[in-house]
């Protein structure tokens, strides 16, 4: 599958999808219960610095679609705030 990836303001915003497995606690998954975690990787362009962030979490998605849109939306928001987000970002 091709990575999805977009530049904002300086910066790569690649949202990163992955299955959640099912917990112990709530036995075993029919195919249509499947849910998903996002992170986001980003990307300073001039100097390569990657960071990859995990979204909180609480944040669990029924399709890949919406994962891959509210890890778009985070990495925004922490370019946009990284103050308020400083607890996230690598100093």
């Amino acid at each position: 599958m091709q990575s999805v990836s977009s530049n904002y303001k300086g910066f790569l915003i690649e949202p990163l999808v992955y299955l959640l497995a099912p917990t112990a606690a709530s036995g075993r998954q029919r195919p249509l219960d499947k849910r998903y975690q996002a992170s986001v990787q980003i990307t300073n362009v001039d100097t390569q610095d990657k960071q990859v962030i995990k979204l909180p979490l609480s944040s669990q998605f029924e399709c890949v679609g919406d994962a891959r849109r509210a890890a778009e939306l985070y990495g925004r928001a922490l370019v946009d705030n990284p103050k308020d987000h400083a607890e996230t970002l690598a100093v």
